[in-house]
C-alpha cells in the first residue's frame, strides 16, 4: 500500500489483459485488510520508461484515468528500481508523463479532456 493523500494498492502483472478489473477491483477495494477501502492499480511494465495501467477507484469503480493512481505507480516503480526518473503511464483515457525532482516531489503532466457533462436537478 502507498498513500498519495489517499490509499492505493499497486500490483505489477505480466499481462494486463489476463485480469478482469470489474471482477478483481471490488474484491481488492473491499478487502478486510483495508477497512477504509482502497484504490487499486494493475500495472504492466512495458519498459523502464513505459507502464500501462488499469485503475479501480474506491467508491467509483473502473476509471479512465487517475492522477493519484499514476503517482502511486510511479512511487512504487521507482522504489523498486523498475522505472527511470521520467516515465510515461498509459491509461484507458490517455497518457500521463511523470518525473521526480531532487526534493522527492512527483511531477505529473498530461492533457485534460472533458468526458461527461450533465445537469442535476435537486428537489
Amino acid at each position: 500500500m502507498v498513500s498519495i493523500g489517499n490509499p492505493h494498492a499497486v500490483a505489477f502483472v505480466k499481462d494486463l489483459d489476463l485480469y478482469d478489473l470489474p471482477v478483481l477491483g471490488p474484491e481488492i477495494e473491499n478487502n478486510k485488510n483495508f477497512p477504509n477501502k482502497i484504490n487499486f492499480e494493475l500495472v504492466q511494465k512495458m519498459s523502464s520508461k513505459k507502464f500501462k495501467i488499469k485503475v479501480w477507484e474506491r467508491g467509483c469503480g473502473a476509471t479512465l484515468a487517475c492522477g493519484t493512481g499514476a503517482c502511486a505507480v510511479y512511487a512504487v516503480a521507482r522504489k523498486q528500481k523498475l522505472a527511470d526518473k521520467e516515465i510515461t503511464i498509459i491509461l484507458p483515457g490517455g497518457e500521463l508523463f511523470l518525473s521526480g525532482n531532487d526534493n522527492g516531489d512527483i511531477i505529473m503532466r498530461g492533457l485534460a479532456e472533458s468526458v461527461y457533462s450533465g445537469i442535476v436537478e435537486l428537489k
